[in-house]
């Protein structure tokens, strides 16, 4: 009873995911300029063309815009009956759409960036795998490649499971949260006034300036676990969380609109210039 109740909130979230993960792909195609080297010998499925910068921001944008919009959807499709409903779909979702779409990020930011720099010296000259080992220097020449090869092999392999962890650490903490979030206001709305014209407005007045707060905290978090990086730019940071966090919770408490008209454009304007000058280092 519970899976037939609940289960549709995972089948919308698939679809999505797999376009999430389509748009983060665009990022990948620096990685993928070996395959031009080898023209019979076919890429993964991903985009590996040059995307030129402004359609990567329009790509990050939609991924914003993404998540709300399946799941604002997944609610008007599935009706969740009460509360409980809402959190039950919310977690499904949440779990869904991470595994879809950014759960092999945690992996690959694990795994294959940190064993980059030895992959990247198998291609150098000897004097560069000297200079970052300098102990193989007691290791033959024709053997060096190798050893260095066999590292790189093992911290791959144990990067995989350290990601995993960490990807499951990160989805339980922040997307958890802000997909039960997002429902239950989906849900509350729904019920409250079905009208597709009067449930829209409000949703994403309450939801934008709510994701891009939870969005950039989950990426500072992220990059602060995942490499050790603190932002270069802490107070456009700071700036940004908290008149998305005002914009949020007028627009939840109903404030006049006046407010929350002026909190709406403050932080969406202070997002796009800060933006131009800064690009927030991700």
């Amino acid at each position: 009873m519970w899976a037939g109740q609940n289960f549709g909130s995972a089948g919308w979230t698939v679809a999505g995911g797999y376009v999430a993960l389509e748009l983060v792909g665009t990022k990948l195609y620096r990685a993928a300029a070996a395959y031009e080297r080898l023209p019979n010998v076919r890429p993964p499925l991903l985009p590996v063309a040059a995307v030129p910068e402004a359609v990567l921001a329009a790509a990050e944008a939609a991924m914003y815009l993404l998540l709300p919009t399946i799941l604002l959807a997944t609610t008007l499709l599935v009706r969740p009956r009460n509360r409980s409903a809402d959190v039950a779909a919310g977690l499904i979702t949440a779990v869904t759409f991470f595994t879809v779409a950014f759960g092999w990020w945690s992996v690959y930011s694990e795994a294959v960036v940190a064993a980059g720099d030895d992959l990247s010296l198998l291609a150098g000259s000897d004097a560069r795998i000297l200079e970052r080992y300098p102990d193989l220097a007691a290791v033959p020449p024709a053997d060096r490649r190798e050893v260095l090869a066999g590292k790189a092999q093992f911290d791959l392999a144990m990067g995989i499971p350290r990601g995993v962890l960490l990807g499951m650490f990160l989805s339980v903490a922040l997307t958890v949260p802000a997909s039960v979030a997002l429902m239950s206001c989906a849900g509350s709305l729904v019920r409250r006034d079905p009208r597709v014209r009067v449930v829209v407005p409000l949703y994403f007045e309450m939801t934008l300036p709510g994701l891009v707060f939870c969005g950039y905290l989950f990426l500072l978090g992220q990059r602060v676990l995942l490499y050790g990086v603190t932002p270069q730019y802490p107070l456009c940071y700071a700036g940004l969380l908290v008149l998305c966090g005002l914009a949020a919770g007028a627009a939840a408490g109903r404030t006049s609109w006046p407010v929350r008209a002026a909190l709406q454009v403050a932080w969406l304007g202070y997002y796009v210039v800060s933006n131009a000058y800064t690009c927030y280092e991700f």
